[in-house]
């Protein structure tokens, strides 16, 4: 496996495998792909979103569901380009989900959300998606926890995680990415 980067390193390290990622993200004009998150039980959990890029970002509006509340509890989570018409090319990557709780940043995020989509009021329901009343400061560059090697190890069942406090509809920001 590489090493792990956040987005912006990556664009800063590999502008080429950046703006291809960015390109197979927003094939369509707004950013889509699907979100796998890892389930209490541990099986996994895919569902299409659509993913916000910055310059040193990935973000994304969760509305509240199952896989917001995945996030939480284990962080961990894939995200896969939609599938082109023309070819078969392709962009995955993964890493640790961290809410984000900065309001500066979910406004930016806002901004940008409506701009990508032609919109010049934000879509009823749209505010249940985050809460920008927090001040804490943006959680950022966590390394995703260990996980053991499953080519040895015996298949243990899930064990509870504590869960740490959850807000409806929280920004998440995608912090690291493998290449």
């Amino acid at each position: 496996m590489g090493p792990m980067l956040r987005w912006g390193e990556l664009r800063r390290t590999r502008p080429d495998l950046g703006s291809a990622g960015l390109g197979l993200l927003y094939q369509f004009g707004v950013g889509l792909a699907f979100l796998a998150t890892v389930r209490s039980d541990g099986r996994p959990r895919l569902h299409p979103m659509g993913p916000l890029v910055t310059d040193d970002a990935l973000l994304g509006f969760l509305q509240p569901s199952p896989r917001r509340q995945d996030l939480p509890r284990d962080g961990r989570y894939a995200l896969h380009s939609f599938p082109s018409d023309d070819n078969e090319d392709a962009f995955y990557l993964s890493g640790h989900a961290v809410p984000v709780h900065d309001p500066a940043r979910r406004r930016a995020a806002t901004a940008q959300f409506l701009a990508e989509r032609r919109l010049d009021t934000i879509p009823a329901g749209f505010e249940a998606q985050g809460s920008s009343s927090s001040t804490s400061s943006v959680a950022c560059g966590r390394p995703p926890p260990a996980m053991p090697d499953t080519t040895t190890a015996r298949r243990q069942p899930a064990r509870p995680r504590p869960r740490r406090p959850h807000r409806p509809g929280q920004l998440w920001r995608r912090t690291n990415v493998v290449w």
